[in-house]
């Protein structure tokens, strides 16, 4: 601990966890070395009460990762922000419980057809773009 701070060192780099609620007026104690700090995370839980997208979101160099998680027989929306800046940090937590970002990644959106199923209709097209040309090329002979 560092004044109100949970500070956590592994390997020379520290690690700093805060609550939600710290995120907005609180400063890191000028003893504390940026060039030694890994990352600063955010953690919070918060009930469902409007709909949210889970997924990755971004603010510029700060992350997000917004999912569903079972607390007892209730679901709440699980956030956990990554970063440098508690400004930045703050910022996108407000967005995120606001709605006001779409995720970077949405764990929620359809899967990608795999290429070879994609460029194996591409050619299946063009054969018969082809055929069909042909044929009518030579009705006019």
């Amino acid at each position: 601990m560092l004044g109100r701070l949970r500070v956590s060192v592994s390997e020379d780099k520290a690690f700093i966890d805060l609550r939600s609620g710290e995120l907005s007026g609180i400063e890191l104690p000028s003893e504390l070395d940026r060039k030694f700090i890994e990352n600063i995370t955010c953690h919070d839980l918060f009930h469902i009460v409007a709909l949210r997208r889970t997924g990755e979101y971004r603010y510029r160099k700060t992350t997000a990762v917004l999912d569903k998680t079972s607390v007892g027989k209730e679901y709440m929306y699980s956030l956990k922000i990554t970063g440098m800046d508690l400004n930045e940090m703050h910022q996108l937590y407000r967005d995120v419980r606001g709605g006001r970002i779409w995720p970077v990644i949405d764990y929620e959106s359809e899967m990608v057809p795999p290429p070879a199923r994609h460029l194996r209709q591409l050619a299946r097209e063009a054969w018969a773009i082809i055929r069909r040309d042909t044929t009518l090329r030579l009705r006019r002979i």
